[in-house]
């Protein structure tokens, strides 16, 4: 388990340091969905540290795709002997997706394979049945996102406290990394707060990267993968969530689908913010907290700022992430991240 952080503006205004978005914009191929995306890290110092909420959104091509013949617990089983044994890596480096039906979008980890079948981390069963259109992909990683090498020209150093921090968020929790330059001996590389390898941290589709940089130069840099379409189903629980994104054509507010009019299966709405969850997005050095009003006090309802202002247009970047503050007693629900069927 990684471990909890209670909020990310809290903990940002804890430390003296402010936040910024990633600046994003998605170029994506009109026939072929594959594409790129720039990343903006803005500017910080070491003083003072600039935090900035980022994703890598385009995901690893399709490793695998197909009918299911059954599913039982967190067992799937296809025809024939497709695979070979172990072909999907050790556990949690593949995922699998359904991809057909009105369950469309729920995928979890694959912790082992054989030839003709595949052993997940949840049971899928409830939303997947025979016939079930799957994909399997190999998770983006650290070093995928932001180079092996560092690529990404984040600021490395000798150890944690002087190099650009990388937080990789699941919720609430999250992890630290960074990366060596080598300049004590030994070999660069991305490396965690006790300075073990991050060569194979995952960064799974649904999870939020924090960049705490620290230096006076912004820093941008492309990632690159497979455009993800169809819906993606994004855990939210109780609490403060930090999610990333996998809608390479980009999201409103109104269109991303967190209200749904139902509490348990999005966003709760409400007369005031007070009452309602909130989703807080950044935009260079500032951010702004959104809510949706329920119209139950008469008006039109919608998305609204801290102001009362409409904020159906608010958008939510390719390349970004952004913090949803679901409040109790509201239960875990899955957000289904929506995406074109084709670009």
């Amino acid at each position: 388990m990684r471990p909890p952080s209670s909020s990310l503006c809290a903990l940002a205004s804890a430390l003296g340091i402010f936040c910024a978005s990633s600046g994003a914009f998605a170029q994506t191929a009109a026939t072929d969905p594959v594409g790129f995306i720039t990343i903006n890290v803005a500017a910080g110092s070491a003083a003072s540290p600039t935090l900035s909420l980022i994703s890598p959104t385009l995901l690893q091509s399709v490793a695998w795709q197909g009918t299911i013949a059954s599913v039982s617990g967190t067992t799937m089983t296809v025809s024939g002997t497709p695979w070979t044994a172990g072909q999907f890596g050790t556990t949690g480096q593949y995922f699998v997706e359904v991809v057909s039906g009105a369950n469309a979008g729920a995928w979890t980890d694959i912790e082992s394979s054989t030839t003709s079948s595949i052993t997940t981390l949840d049971d899928l069963s409830a939303f997947a049945s025979a016939n079930s259109t799957i994909r399997i992909r190999k998770h983006n990683k650290l070093t995928d996102f932001l180079g092996v090498n560092n690529s990404a020209g984040l600021k490395g150093a000798t150890e944690l406290a002087l190099a650009d921090e990388v937080a990789i968020y699941d919720g609430s929790n999250s992890a630290t990394y960074w990366y060596y330059d080598g300049s004590d001996g030994g070999t660069p590389g991305w490396l965690d707060s006790k300075f073990n390898s991050a060569a194979n941290v995952v960064i799974a589709p649904n999870e939020g990267v924090v960049i705490r940089h620290k230096t006076t130069s912004a820093v941008n840099f492309t990632s690159m993968g497979t455009v993800k379409t169809g819906n993606t189903f994004f855990p939210i629980r109780t609490g403060v969530n930090v999610v990333g994104t996998v809608a390479a054509s980009g999201l409103t507010l109104a269109t991303s689908g967190l209200y749904t009019g139902n509490g348990t299966t999005g966003v709760k709405g409400g007369t005031e913010v007070a009452l309602a969850d909130e989703i807080t997005i950044f935009s260079g050095n500032s951010s702004a907290t959104y809510w949706y009003y329920d119209g139950s006090d008469g008006g039109t309802p919608g998305w609204l700022d801290s102001a009362f202002l409409s904020a159906n247009a608010t958008s939510i970047a390719p390349g970004s992430s952004i913090i949803i503050k679901r409040k109790a007693p509201g239960v875990a629900f899955n957000w289904a991240v929506p995406s074109p069927a084709t670009f």
